[in-house]
């Protein structure tokens, strides 16, 4: 081969080396860092490159000569800078050179004067992280110190052995300054955040207050309910959904949310191990509304009443007043099913109208008011009923009524003013149902009534003759079950429809022995006027003592005779006035009193009922609580178990045990894997899976369905993760 032919290759790769190093040092610039305010860094920083084989790093030195690559990634921090990851950009007009903007640190200041503590550990978590398990950081602080943080939004946790951790929330921003001195707080801490139950997105302004559950002592402000009491905390949710609380007394707390554009919601109960905190969830759910349109005949009603109206509530659920255009209108409301009242803002009309609330959407109604007559004839016999009344009841409200009284000639006439479906009761004052019609109207009807031919009439006495007036009596009669008012004298009267069949009547009184009378009746046979004699019970008096000695108001006993039946019946349930005092009938032989309330835990006591003239004396002692986080073998979360209890081989009843709880505002069964037995008096508990047994079961001696024991001590807070079986 010639040396021509070996000579072009090697200056061929010689030119392209030569290329390449001019085409790296075209890429190379003086590195000069500015913070977010645009000024040159004096503080040293550390340079890594952030994506490539070796994550080579090197310390960049006020007024350095750094070069580096235009276009790689770096990741740049230092004590108060930092970090950020980017890329240098070269200077504008100054050729070789290029700069990274590093933003400063904010600078926080924490102090422990005046706490008595030495020094505590500040942990400083990501507000949004979901878990708050492992800090971002975590330094510890002796005297006063100073911590630099990325800007940034954190939970910081000072905390110090034996004290509840003290919580704050802090937005860092780019060169602030902050000061933090340390309280030192007793108890437990909390950490709630605020979501919305659709999408799980955060909530800002949301107010939450916590309230006491199961707390020790006399009864305070801080209770277990939020209805017009005052809380132990509260705060409004940041723009990360978060509300921090430090230093919780009560062993548990419930936790009462809301917000404007949400329906307001609320945690049963929450905990932590006393010295720590914990992240606690509460999710607000959508609500949805109403857009109603009244008319009166065609007419916009201005100013008409709209009242949204829940099965089993007697009050409103809301009200609003329509506007000048006749429009009701309402915004986050539960979900579900409702009855919606009108009433004109003058004169007799009104209505009701069925009324389904979707979450998230705005149900439109027209609703228009007009009169609709309803008339006719009630008798008695062959007679006119002078006496008698008829009452319409809606199907869709069965509180609101309209009442017609007849005249001597036994005519009525109602005046309806919304077409649906009625219930028509044709009586008298005393038995308004004695006829009745379910009807569907439309327009204006004839309707006429029979009402029973015979009367059933009797009288309630003590055994000194003395009228009982508020014995309560309820008269069984061809399969129906009445219940029946009497008058001062304690007289009451019933209709009876025309028939053959035997009427069973029965009264019972607060502190009496309940009557029972049966009668055979036949057509065209007149009836004697009966009398029931109810007999005095036997009376237990006594008093019940706070742990101060102070009395105990309020405390509920249940009381019943000790029984080798698993199952023994409740003779009384009984709470103590404002001095502690009870009174309570009771039948002789051994009682079982089960109590509990307001700074009194769930006890019980055996006892033989005093003799005439003596008090019994019930002591409440400091309460010990019992947290149960239940799993299931799959790993979910125990929902909706029931858990029975035995405590040194008594059996608490399920429904003391559900009293118990809903008096402290707690659910009786497991909800989100966790269930709060709060404020138990200090004994041995044995648990075991109440939607697996029973009492009869337990009281056989079958233990299939056993957890655990756990021996609970005076103010003493219990937590066991307990495995369990499905519903």
């Amino acid at each position: 081969m010639s040396a021509a032919r070996v000579a072009a290759p090697l200056l061929a790769a010689g030119l392209l080396a030569a290329a390449a190093a001019a085409a790296a040092d075209e890429s190379l610039c003086l590195l000069r860092p500015v913070d977010d305010a645009g000024r040159a860094i004096d503080h040293p920083l550390t340079l890594c490159r952030a994506a490539g084989e070796e994550p080579a790093c090197r310390d960049l030195l006020p007024g350095g000569d750094a070069r580096v690559e235009l276009r790689r990634l770096y990741a740049v921090e230092g004590e108060r800078h930092g970090p950020v990851t980017a890329s240098p950009e070269p200077v504008p007009g100054e050729e070789g050179t290029c700069t990274l903007t590093v933003p400063r640190k904010a600078r926080l200041e924490i102090s422990l004067e005046g706490s008595g503590v030495t020094a505590v550990d500040a942990s400083f978590f990501d507000a949004g992280d979901e878990r708050m398990v492992r800090p971002l950081e975590r330094v510890t602080v002796a005297g006063e110190a100073a911590v630099y943080l990325p800007p940034g939004a954190y939970v910081v946790a000072l905390a110090a052995r034996g004290w509840a951790p003290d919580l704050r929330l802090l937005e860092a921003e780019p060169g602030s300054r902050h000061r933090l001195r340390y309280r030192r707080l007793d108890g437990w801490s909390a950490v709630l955040r605020l979501v919305a139950d659709a999408g799980g997105g955060t909530v800002e302004g949301a107010r939450v207050e916590l309230f006491g559950v199961g707390a020790s002592g006399e009864p305070s402000p801080a209770a277990a309910s939020p209805g017009g009491r005052r809380p132990i905390a509260a705060g409004r949710s940041d723009r990360h959904g978060l509300v921090v609380v430090s230093g919780l007394d009560p062993p548990l707390a419930a936790v009462a949310a809301s917000h404007p554009r949400f329906v307001a919601t609320r945690l049963p109960s929450i905990t932590a191990a006393a010295g720590t905190f914990e992240l606690f969830e509460v999710r607000l759910p959508a609500g949805g509304g109403f857009e109603v349109l009244v008319t009166v005949e065609g007419v916009p009603a201005a100013g008409a009443r709209c009242e949204l109206l829940a099965p089993d509530l007697e009050e409103p659920v809301l009200e609003r007043r329509a506007d000048g255009l006749g429009v009701c209108y309402a915004s986050v409301v539960p979900p579900g099913g409702y009855a919606l009242r009108l009433r004109a803002a003058e004169g007799p009309a009104r209505g009701v109208e069925p009324l389904e609330v979707t979450a998230g959407t705005i149900t439109q109604l027209a609703v228009d008011l007009r009169p609709i007559t309803v008339r006719g004839h009630v008798v008695r016999g062959d007679e006119p009923a002078a006496d008698c009344r008829v009452v319409a009841v809606p199907a869709a409200a069965a509180g609101d009524e309209t009442v017609a009284d007849c005249d001597d000639d036994g005519a009525y006439e109602l005046v309806l003013w919304r077409a649906g479906e009625y219930l028509l009761l044709a009586g008298t004052e005393e038995a308004a149902g004695d006829a009745y019609r379910s009807v569907a109207i439309e327009h204006d009807e004839e309707i006429d009534f029979q009402l029973a031919a015979n009367e059933l009439a009797g009288r309630v006495v003590d055994e000194a003759g003395s009228a009982l007036p508020s014995a309560r009596v309820l008269v069984r009669w061809l399969n129906t079950v009445r219940a029946v008012e009497l008058d001062e004298a304690g007289w009451f009267r019933v209709p009876l429809r025309e028939a053959s069949g035997m009427a069973e009547i029965r009264a019972r009184a607060d502190g009496f022995e309940e009557d029972e009378q049966r009668l055979w009746i036949e057509p065209g046979r007149a009836l004697q006027p009966l009398t029931l004699v109810l007999r005095r019970r036997q009376q237990i008096e006594g008093e019940v003592t706070l742990p101060s000695g102070l009395p105990a108001a309020g405390v509920w006993l249940w009381i019943q005779q000790q029984s080798a039946s698993p199952v023994a019946p409740r003779l009384a349930l009984v709470y103590s006035d404002r001095d502690g005092r009870f009174r309570a009938p009771a039948a002789g032989g051994p009682l079982r009193v089960f109590y509990g309330g307001p700074g009194c835990p769930l006890a019980v006591r055996d006892v033989v009922a005093p003799a005439a003239g003596e008090a019994l004396h019930l002591h409440c002692s400091p309460p010990a609580n019992l947290l149960l986080k239940l799993q299931t073998a799959e790993g979910d979360e125990g929902e909706h178990v029931q858990v029975l209890l035995r405590r040194s081989g008594v059996i608490i009843p399920p429904d003391v045990l559900v009293l118990h709880l809903r008096t402290l505002g707690l659910p009786p069964l497991a909800t989100g894997g966790l269930f709060a037995l709060a404020a138990l008096e200090p004994d041995v508990y044995d648990l075991f899976h109440g939607n697996r047994t029973s009492v009869s079961n337990l009281a056989a001696g079958n233990e299939d369905a056993y957890l655990t024991s756990v021996s609970l001590g005076p103010d003493q807070t219990v937590e066991l993760e307990l495995r369990v079986a499905g519903r």
